[in-house]
């Protein structure tokens, strides 16, 4: 899946449904705060949570799995109000990260990494805000 945020309000979001399990997301966006939520997505059957975020210019991404979290934050930040591009490859047990033309990241994680077909972008929704 490709996306280029658009310009919008912090509280808001886009809900965004593939009809494919999401094994790619690229994302291009700026961001005019420190900090905030990029993408949120979850199976509440599996128990699988995963967000990427932004805490103080460096970019977050968090999996959790049942009770096991792995946390991927990159070394380099980013600069407020210039678009970014972010890569990220889902291999199951493995994920890469490519923050613009930077160096591939790559984490192998103690569980499987399987995406449901909705994700939301920017805010979150107030019912998954807990």
């Amino acid at each position: 899946i490709e996306i280029t945020i658009p310009h919008f309000n912090q509280q808001s979001y886009l809900k965004i449904k593939s009809s494919e399990l999401i094994k790619y997301i690229d994302i291009t966006f700026a961001t005019e705060n420190d900090n905030g939520l990029i993408l949120y997505c979850d199976n509440q059957l599996t128990e699988l949570y995963f967000t990427i975020s932004i805490r103080n210019k460096i970019i977050d991404i968090t999996i959790r799995s049942d009770r096991l979290t792995s946390t991927i934050q990159l070394s380099d930040t980013i600069d407020l109000n210039i678009y970014v591009r972010l890569q990220i490859h889902i291999l199951y047990n493995e994920i890469q990260v490519k923050l613009n033309d930077g160096n591939l990241m790559s984490r192998l994680l103690p569980f499987d990494i399987v995406l449901t077909n909705i994700l939301f972008i920017g805010g979150l929704p107030i019912l998954f805000d807990s």
